[in-house]
């Protein structure tokens, strides 16, 4: 159930991708696009869990009980991670960046026995030879659709966009099970509950990069806030949702954790399929479809086993 939930979130994550692309393309400020994801989904979640009073008290509760670390590990969650991902949107396609973003599968693998809390959970979550395989076959085709992209456009902006990327792609895995283990040691908030508190104690880093935005930029378009509102929606609350609730669900194995993560790389395909329909994007060139493959193919091989 965690894996399919997994798949779903992924097509709706894919949303963000193609529609950040559209806001660049429009001259949309990137501060803009990255801050009113999160400023929409404030109130979507608060309304929600609002409707009783005790959940919010909860959430409050659990917040005021260790304040530092869920300011901390929410901006690395949210705020390190959409940031340099909304960046990378001004500097390559929407597939491109949705690509490079499954690195992330391997970086949740790679912090996993950091983050286990006993000797026998590190032992566990270490990666097999099979998880290595695996991760070789989906970074060579990072790498096969990186040099395809590389020989068509700047390649300092390619390389700019995969480091900043890089960035996001350990700061979403590690902010998460960082909020995870937390939360564990807390009230043990619902899904909901556990985003709205995240929401909340991001939102410096959204009040600044609007700030920064409006300065230099002035009000977003009504195009930008269309746009961010669709973004806000499917990828903000319903794929946040059925992702955090299937990582959720598997909290306590961090093998099936990690695989749970991994269904992510169907991203790519659906980044893709979009760009095609909603952007008109040629159809992939040889290099980089069968560099497509090799990532879903990756991902695949390890949810089957």
């Amino acid at each position: 159930m965690a894996v399919l939930l997994g798949v779903i979130s992924a097509f709706f994550f894919s949303i963000t991708f193609v529609l950040n692309q559209v806001m660049s393309l429009d001259g949309g400020d990137w501060l803009w696009t990255a801050a009113l994801r999160y400023l929409i989904m404030l109130p979507f979640f608060f309304f929600i869990v609002a409707r009783k009073r005790h959940q919010l008290r909860k959430v409050f509760n659990e917040i005021k009980r260790s304040p530092l670390r869920w300011i901390l590990w929410s901006q690395v969650g949210f705020g390190l991670f959409y940031v340099p991902l909304t960046f990378a949107s001004t500097l390559a396609p929407g597939w491109l960046v949705a690509s490079t973003w499954q690195i992330t599968i391997i970086a949740g693998s790679i912090l996993a026995p950091f983050l286990a809390k006993t000797n026998q959970a590190k032992i566990d979550s270490r990666m097999t030879t099979f998880d290595l395989f695996c991760f070789a076959v989906i970074l060579f085709g990072i790498v096969l659709v990186e040099s395809s992209h590389f020989s068509a456009s700047s390649w300092q902006n390619s390389l700019l966009a995969f480091f900043v990327v890089l960035v996001a792609a350990f700061a979403y895995p590690l902010g998460n099970r960082k909020v995870m283990l937390l939360n564990v040691e807390g009230s043990n908030l619902t899904t909901m509950e556990r985003i709205l508190a995240m929401l909340i104690c991001s939102l410096p880093t959204w009040l600044i990069c609007s700030v920064i935005a409006f300065v230099r930029s002035g009000l977003p378009s009504q195009s930008q806030v269309t746009a961010s509102f669709i973004v806000a929606l499917s990828s903000g609350v319903i794929a946040t949702y059925l992702f955090f609730r299937g990582t959720q669900m598997v909290h306590d194995n961090l093998r099936l954790l990690a695989t749970t993560e991994a269904t992510q790389s169907l991203e790519v395909v659906f980044s893709v399929l979009l760009g095609i329909i909603i952007l008109g994007d040629p159809l992939p060139n040889i290099v980089t479809f069968f560099g497509l493959a090799c990532i879903v193919a990756g991902m695949s091989i390890k949810v089957m086993r």
